[in-house]
């Protein structure tokens, strides 16, 4: 009997784990150490299988507070292989206060019958020199 509750609790939980295997989330700069003033990308990648819709938060002037957007985002999406996909966002950032910044996890998320889902990716690390 309680074999079987372990039984329908892990095929309950099975299409859920399966999918957050099918859809990451990663943030990266391409460094993470500039000069006030210097200019780097910050790319968010997803890899998901493409039937899912999912929604993807678009940033406007900052990343956060003291990190500003020049340019973005230069959006591309590309076939990884038979039903997966590749999305990438890239933003041309920049500081002007020099400082150490933690850019916080970036997500994904998808609103089904299963309720809300987020995806999300690492924290990143930058540093802003003084000249």
């Amino acid at each position: 009997m309680h074999r079987s509750y372990i039984y329908i609790i892990v095929l309950l939980l099975l299409p859920v784990s399966l999918l957050s295997q099918e859809v990451s989330v990663t943030a990266k700069l391409d460094t993470n150490k500039i000069y006030v003033g210097d200019q780097i990308w910050y790319t968010i990648t997803v890899n998901q299988p493409d039937s899912l819709k999912l929604g993807i938060p678009a940033f406007k002037d900052t990343i956060i507070s003291k990190i500003d957007i020049v340019s973005g985002p230069e959006s591309d999406t590309s076939t990884l292989n038979p039903g997966k996909i590749r999305i990438r966002n890239r933003y041309l950032i920049t500081s002007f206060d020099s400082g150490y910044y933690n850019i916080p996890p970036v997500f994904a998320e998808v609103s089904d019958k299963q309720g809300l889902r987020r995806f999300y990716s690492d924290y990143n690390q930058l540093e802003v020199m003084r000249v």
